[in-house]
């Protein structure tokens, strides 16, 4: 089934969608988070860690990507 032959309501599901995939991708520490994730199962004072980053900030970005539902 093409977007074009969505009904609206789908249509609009699928652009919200869309617009979640690319606030995951338009931040790097994200991207970067889920490179690092993909490797091993990490805590967040690890992630932290291997990111050169604070604890908070990784917290924060993980939080957005549950947001999302990529976790």
């Amino acid at each position: 089934m093409g977007i074009a032959n969505m009904d609206d309501s789908n249509y609009d599901d699928t652009l919200y969608q869309l617009a979640d995939l690319f606030k995951v991708f338009g931040d790097p520490t994200r991207i970067r988070i889920l490179s690092v994730l993909s490797k091993q199962e990490l805590c967040v004072q690890d992630i932290a860690d291997a990111l050169q980053n604070t604890i908070l900030s990784c917290y924060e970005k993980i939080q957005g990507l549950r947001e999302v539902k990529y976790f």
